[in-house]
């Protein structure tokens, strides 16, 4: 899907560059000139552009249009000014020191100083020039192959069965505006949103530059995201708690080799609230933001974006102190997986992830491993208005139950099988066919939701139902047919039994 927003503006034959001010959207729409290297470092410690591959992008392009406007009347001319290399070093030092925590901004910087070097002073405007556009197109290439593969990863955690579409959280921005196009973690809503499949987006302010509520949400809007929602960021787990939820999804500025993560201050949070709800939590990134020379988040520097910052932001007193970091490290023990363009990297068998290895074999985006299954923390409760399109959902699981499946779609009646003490239990029919529905929620069913019960008792109960078989078969045709189990909603999908009698006591 092509946005309609664009957070840089180039121009490869003029070679000039102007950059959408950020800290304006959604009210203005103003593109501030990029000429010089002094005005690319500006606009990337202002803030007036962000994000891990925008700020990369930016340094690299402002430098080309820099060099070629003041070494070279055509970049490719012959030999480059005498003290070219010396220049173009000072500016990559001087790049350097607009944010130190996105690591995008070094990796590029490095790259393209051992192109110099190698140059020795020949063709360094063309050299410089041909690096920064290819970034730029590799950049918009790798949101999309990254979204997809964040698309498909979602989907495959919960089962592939979302009949009304996946509902997904993120915080501060991570789209178009932070990229080439596209995006990292809004990428892949947006996939799903090109897809039909996504159900909703609850968008997280970020405070205290309020990147969400500016910018994602300006984006929501802009692109027509379905029910998308503006959040408080300490509202995050009661939302949780009272909507359902598929899975978060955020970006990075680092992830270092044991897949800690650097991201903006709050996504910490985020994802505490995710693994007590039972939300699984992806991190999206360009494998440019991977940093395997650092071994874990103690070795990440954390930007301090200084008090009077804070202070103007949040309406508060001269006199109070602040602290305000820029970022926050999610440890790697609560987050599911690492979407990349190459793929997704997911946990090993000892519950750590292999970046090293991921890169090493070329991550060719086919995902060898199975993602683990996510477990809902009841947050969607079936009811007789919403089992039957579930079921529908799942006609592939329960084909030949319903005659010709073409015909289930909104064909389906549920009713509700009263007397259980810990389960919803439903009767669906429909087309000649019927079956069995049981859910299992986190609570015990007659005592309502303070009764906490460990809803995880289906996925053992299905277990043991497999087991039993197992060992002895010849009971099978005594037990109802299991058609589906799935884990993310702890539901089980099985032959209806007809003709029984409700026993009391």
């Amino acid at each position: 899907m092509k946005s309609n927003l664009q957070s840089i503006i180039y121009d490869a034959d003029k070679v000039t560059l102007q950059v959408l001010d950020q800290l304006l959207v959604p009210h203005q729409k103003v593109y501030i000139p990029v000429p010089t290297v002094d005005v690319a470092h500006r606009v990337i410690k202002q803030m007036n552009v962000r994000g891990a591959p925008l700020i990369a992008l930016v340094a690299l392009l402002g430098l080309s249009c820099d060099l070629v406007s003041k070494h070279s009347s055509s970049p490719s001319a012959g030999d480059d000014d005498a003290g070219i290399e010396e220049y173009v070093m000072g500016k990559i030092e001087h790049l350097k020191t607009s944010r130190p925590t996105a690591v995008n901004l070094f990796n590029a910087m490095d790259e393209l100083e051992g192109v110099v070097k190698n140059l020795k002073g020949k063709g360094v405007v063309l050299a410089v020039k041909e690096l920064s556009e290819r970034y730029l197109a590799e950049d918009l290439a790798s949101n999309i192959a990254l979204g997809n593969h964040g698309a498909q990863a979602i989907a495959r955690t919960w089962g592939e069965s979302c009949p009304s579409g996946f509902n997904l959280m993120t915080i501060c921005n991570t789209g178009s505006l932070a990229t080439a196009g596209h995006g990292t973690a809004l990428g892949i809503v947006r996939s799903l949103h090109s897809e039909g499949r996504l159900g909703s987006l609850g968008v997280l302010e970020t405070r205290p530059y309020n990147q969400g509520s500016r910018l994602t949400a300006f984006e929501a809007v802009e692109e027509g995201f379905p029910n998308a929602s503006l959040i408080v960021d300490s509202a995050a787990p009661f939302y949780m708690a009272a909507n359902r939820v598929h899975a978060a999804v955020v970006g990075a500025d680092r992830v270092v080799r044991n897949g800690d993560t650097a991201n903006k201050i709050g996504t910490y949070a985020l994802a505490i609230h995710c693994r007590e709800h039972g939300v699984p939590f992806f991190v999206a990134c360009p494998t440019t933001t991977v940093d395997l020379k650092v071994e874990t988040g103690d070795g990440i520097t954390i930007e301090d974006r200084g008090a009077e910052e804070l202070r103007k932001a949040a309406g508060a007193p001269e006199g109070i102190g602040t602290w305000n970091p820029a970022f926050d490290v999610t440890p790697a023990e609560l987050i599911s997986g690492i979407v990349t363009e190459r793929g997704v990297v997911w946990k090993g068998e000892d519950g750590e992830f292999d970046l090293e290895g991921f890169l090493g074999g070329g991550g060719n985006g086919v995902e060898v491993k199975e993602p683990p299954k996510a477990r809902g923390a009841g947050g969607e409760l079936w009811t007789t208005k919403t089992v039957g399109g579930y079921v529908e959902g799942k006609a592939g699981k329960v084909e030949g139950v319903f005659g010709d499946g073409a015909k289930v779609k909104g064909g389906l009646d549920a009713e509700e099988i009263e007397g259980g003490n810990l389960n919803y239990a439903f009767r669906v029919k429909g087309w000649g066919g019927e079956v069995f529905v049981k859910q299992a929620p986190d609570f015990v069913k007659c005592l309502g939701k303070g009764a906490k019960l460990q809803k995880e008792r289906m996925e053992l109960e299905i277990k043991t139902y497999e087991t039993w078989l197992a060992k002895c078969p010849e009971v099978a045709r005594y037990l109802p047919k299991i058609y589906d189990f799935d884990v993310g909603y702890e539901t089980v999908i099985m032959e209806f039994f007809g003709g029984f009698e409700m026993l009391e006591g």
